[in-house]
C-alpha cells in the first residue's frame, strides 16, 4: 500500500468512528453529522480531500432539545452526498438507528494497523468522549471515557462488540474498564462505557494519542492541560532525583543535601523517616492558578518558581551534574 493509500484509510478510520457516533447513514446512503460548527468545517476539509466533489455541504444551525438525552440548544448540522454514504456502507457501517440494531466492527479496523485503530478512536472519541475536565481539587483530571447504547432487547449481541473495542482500546495502548448499566429512556436501553484510567502514564498516552480535530473543544482542553500534567511530571521526577540520592546517601546530613539541591529540608527528613516515594506536593498550584498566571508558557520560569515552600535556593539548577 502506497503512503497516499495508507493515509487516505486512516483518515477514512477516523471518520468512521465519528459517524458511528454523530452521524447518520440511511440504506440509500444518505449521510449526515452532527457537532460544532469548527469540527463539521474540518470534517468536510477532510471528506474534500479524500473524495474532492462533497456536494454542497453546508453546515446549518438547528436547535434540539431531548429530555430522555439530556440534550438542549443549538447545534450544527452537515449533509454530503450519497456516494460518500455509499462509500461508508461499503467500509462496514450501519445504517438507520444504530441503538436498535446489532451490528459489529467491520475487520479492517479490528485487524487494522495501530494508525488504523488510533484515527478511529479518536473520530468516536471526538463524537463520544467525555469532555476533559478538573476534579473539585483542581489538580487532577476526571476520568476520560466513552459510552454508547444499544436496546435491552439485544443485550445477548454485546459481548462480541465490547470484545471488538477492548481489543482496539488494548493494540493502542489505553488502559481501561468496562461497565454497562440499564437505562431508560423511551425503551430500555443498554449504557455500555469504557473508563479510561486515570493514572498519569495513561493521560499522557491519550494526550499524545487522541487527534479530536472534529471536537476542537475537547482538543482545547486537552492542549490546555498537558502542559500542566507535564510541569506537575517534571517536578515530581526532579524531587524524586534528589529523594533518591536522600536515601542512597544516609551518611550525607539533610541540611547538606537540602543545601545542595536548595530544597527544604524537611522534605529529606520525611523520605527518610518514611522511605517513601516522592508525591507531588500539596503547595502545588491547581490548574486554574496555573493558567490565570501564565505558567503554561514556563518561558522565563523556573520549575522551582512553582513550590517557593518546596524549593528554598537557585543551586537547584546544578541537579543533574550533582547527581550523576
Amino acid at each position: 500500500m502506497s503512503d497516499d493509500k495508507r493515509l487516505e484509510v486512516e483518515k477514512e478510520a477516523m471518520i468512521f468512528g465519528f459517524l458511528l457516533g454523530d452521524g447518520h447513514l440511511t440504506e440509500s446512503g444518505d449521510i449526515s453529522f452532527t457537532g460544532d460548527k469548527q469540527g463539521l468545517e474540518n470534517l468536510r476539509n477532510d471528506m474534500a480531500s479524500l473524495y474532492g466533489d462533497v456536494g454542497n455541504a453546508k453546515i446549518s444551525e438547528f436547535y434540539s432539545e431531548s429530555k430522555n438525552y439530556g440534550i438542549k440548544g443549538t447545534a450544527h448540522r452537515f449533509s454530503s452526498i450519497r456516494e460518500i454514504g455509499r462509500r461508508y456502507i461499503e467500509l462496514g457501517c450501519p445504517f438507520g438507528s444504530k441503538v436498535d440494531q446489532s451490528f459489529t466492527l467491520p475487520d479492517w479496523i479490528v485487524e487494522g494497523t495501530f494508525e488504523i485503530k488510533r484515527n478511529f478512536i479518536s473520530g468516536l472519541y471526538s463524537a463520544e468522549g467525555y469532555t476533559p475536565s478538573m476534579q473539585m481539587n483542581g489538580k487532577t483530571l476526571r476520568t476520560m471515557g466513552f459510552n454508547m447504547h444499544r436496546r435491552k432487547s439485544l443485550e445477548h449481541t454485546l459481548p462480541e462488540y465490547m470484545n471488538q473495542y477492548s481489543k482496539i482500546i488494548d493494540d493502542v495502548g489505553i488502559g481501561y474498564t468496562y461497565n454497562q448499566e440499564v437505562r431508560i429512556t423511551c425503551e430500555e436501553n443498554i449504557r455500555f462505557e469504557f473508563q479510561f484510567d486515570n493514572n498519569e502514564k495513561n493521560i499522557f498516552r491519550l494526550f499524545e494519542l487522541l487527534d479530536l480535530r472534529y471536537c476542537p473543544k475537547r482538543q482545547k482542553r486537552i492542549d490546555e492541560y498537558k502542559p500542566y500534567y507535564e510541569t506537575k511530571k517534571k517536578i515530581v521526577d526532579k524531587l524524586a532525583v534528589i529523594n533518591e540520592y536522600s536515601l542512597t546517601n544516609r551518611d550525607e546530613s539533610a541540611t547538606v543535601i537540602a543545601e545542595k539541591f536548595g530544597i527544604n529540608r524537611d522534605l529529606i527528613y520525611q523520605w527518610r523517616k518514611r522511605n517513601s516515594s516522592v508525591r507531588l506536593p500539596s503547595s502545588f498550584p491547581t490548574f486554574k492558578d496555573f493558567e490565570e498566571q501564565g505558567m503554561g508558557e514556563l518561558t522565563g520560569k523556573s520549575l522551582e518558581s512553582f513550590l517557593p515552600s518546596v524549593f528554598r535556593n537557585e543551586n537547584v539548577a546544578q541537579l543533574t551534574t550533582a547527581v550523576r
